[in-house]
């Protein structure tokens, strides 16, 4: 209790409710749009959705597994201020994600409807767009999972909030239209803009600006590079559909 006191709680505390907020946005974001699935295309279409969601999560705690454990050292090489190690574990990330994620995509998607109907025996409707949108945006998410827990662990709350909102915006302002429209198959489309948007985007102008500033630059070729594997994913699943 030394040093204590009211003021400093009720900053940490507004603090802390920020990242409440977020949460439970990110929340509404995954889980919500399942009620909007039931209310808008019907009930019988939630499983279709939950289930081919449920393969690209499944790619994205790959690399969770891999990158969270990582997260106290991203923070002590910030506090340090060994910023060029930061810089590593980011292009780790680039490498570790095509290989582990970009990769075994790319060589399941000619039997992923021989295998979707072996695991669900044949009762639920396979939708080949929406799995293809869907696992191409986890793509995205993998590349710029670094970034995001990087500008986590240093308690960045402008740019997590940034991030979070304009996931939430982007996948409801697009995903609720392109339903009504053209049903549940266009909802991978919006869930592809927004993670371009706020695990690409928005994470590499945070985080480059936080590294630019500590003399740590990464050259456009490299920024290039790194984004091939998802870039040549998205070029063979469009070949393939």
């Amino acid at each position: 209790w030394e040093g204590g006191n009211f003021k400093e709680g009720f900053a940490n505390l507004v603090k802390s409710f920020v990242l409440t907020i977020n949460s439970f946005i990110e929340q509404f974001s995954t889980n919500g749009i399942l009620i909007i699935i039931a209310n808008i295309v019907g009930v019988v279409k939630v499983p279709v959705y939950s289930t081919l969601r449920t393969i690209g999560n499944t790619f994205t705690q790959v690399t969770a597994i891999v990158l969270t454990p990582l997260t106290p050292d991203l923070i002590r090489f910030h506090v340090k201020g060994e910023h060029h190690k930061i810089g590593s574990v980011i292009s780790a990330n680039w490498f570790i994600g095509s290989i582990l994620v970009s990769l075994p995509l790319l060589l399941i998607t000619p039997f992923i409807e021989q295998l979707f109907f072996f695991w669900t025996k044949g009762k639920i409707a396979f939708d080949l767009a929406l799995y293809l949108t869907l696992t191409l945006s986890i793509s995205f998410v993998n590349y710029g999972k670094a970034y995001v827990i990087y500008l986590m662990g240093i308690n960045n709350l402008r740019a997590v909030s940034a991030i979070t909102i304009s996931r939430f915006i982007i996948v409801f302002l697009a995903g609720i239209p392109l339903i009504k429209v053209y049903g549940i198959s266009s909802l991978g489309w919006s869930f592809l803009a927004a993670e371009i948007v706020s695990s690409v985007i928005l994470p590499f102008i945070f985080v480059k600006r936080r590294l630019s500033e500590n003399q740590i630059h990464f050259s456009t070729g490299e920024y290039i590079i790194s984004l091939l594997p998802c870039l040549l994913l998205a070029a063979y699943y469009f070949l393939f559909f």
